[in-house]
C-alpha cells in the first residue's frame, strides 16, 4: 500500500514542529532577558569619567581642516589660531585662503600679489613697515598680514560680503563695485562657497 501525501505532511510536523517551537522558546526568552537587561541599565545610575577632550577636539579639528583642503596639519593649525587670533570664523579664513592661493605660499599672482593670502607688497609695507618680498613668502607673516588687512576692510565696509569684494579688489575699486554689482561677484560667491 502506497503512503499518502497526508502521512509525509504529518511527518513533516513531527520533524520539523519541535525546531520551530524551540526557536520561538528561545526568541521569548531571549526577549525577556534584553528586557530585563534594560530594567537594569535603567535603574543603574551610570556616570561616564570626566575628562578634559580639549587637546584631542583642537587636534581633530586641524585634522578635520587639514583633510578637508588637503593641507599639512602643522599648516591647518597656524590657520586655526590665527583666525581665532583675529576673530574671524575658521571657516572663512580657509576659503579665502583656498580662494587665494590653493593653499600654495610660493603663489604669486600675475600682478605681483605674494603667498597664502595674495598680499601685495604695497599693502604688506603698510602693516608691517620694511618687509620684503621675500618675507611675504614666510608662513605666519603673509596670514598675518591678510588677516589684519582683511579686519580693516571688515571694519571699514561693515559685513564680510563687503570686506571680501574689498579684500580682492582694494578698497577704492571695491566701492565702484559695490556700487555697481553690490556683493553679487564671483570673488565673494567663491569664497563663501554659493
Amino acid at each position: 500500500m502506497s503512503k499518502s501525501s497526508g502521512y509525509r505532511s504529518t511527518n513533516w510536523w513531527w520533524g520539523w514542529g519541535p525546531i520551530l517551537i524551540g526557536l520561538c522558546v528561545l526568541a521569548v526568552v531571549q526577549m525577556a532577558w534584553f528586557v530585563s537587561l534594560n530594567a537594569y541599565l535603567d535603574s543603574v545610575d551610570l556616570e561616564p569619567p570626566i575628562l578634559d577632550l580639549t587637546p584631542i577636539v583642537v587636534a581633530d579639528s586641524a585634522l578635520y581642516w587639514a583633510g578637508k583642503y588637503g593641507i599639512d596639519v602643522d599648516l591647518a593649525r597656524d590657520i586655526m589660531s590665527l583666525a581665532e587670533e583675529y576673530g574671524f570664523d575658521k571657516e572663512l579664513v580657509f576659503s579665502v585662503i583656498q580662494t587665494e592661493s590653493s593653499f600654495r605660499q610660493e603663489a604669486v599672482s600675475p600682478v605681483g600679489a605674494i603667498g597664502y593670502m595674495q598680499v601685495m607688497p604695497a599693502t604688506a609695507r603698510h602693516y608691517q613697515p620694511g618687509i620684503t618680498v621675500e618675507g611675504l613668502f614666510d608662513r605666519e607673516t603673509n596670514i598675518r598680514i591678510g588677516l589684519s588687512y582683511l579686519r580693516d576692510m571688515l571694519d571699514e565696509f561693515g559685513t564680510i560680503e563687503r570686506a571680501l569684494v574689498a579684500y580682492n579688489a582694494g578698497p577704492s575699486r571695491a566701492r565702484r563695485i559695490l556700487d555697481k554689482h553690490g556683493t553679487d561677484v564671483y570673488y565673494v560667491r567663491a569664497v563663501l562657497n554659493d
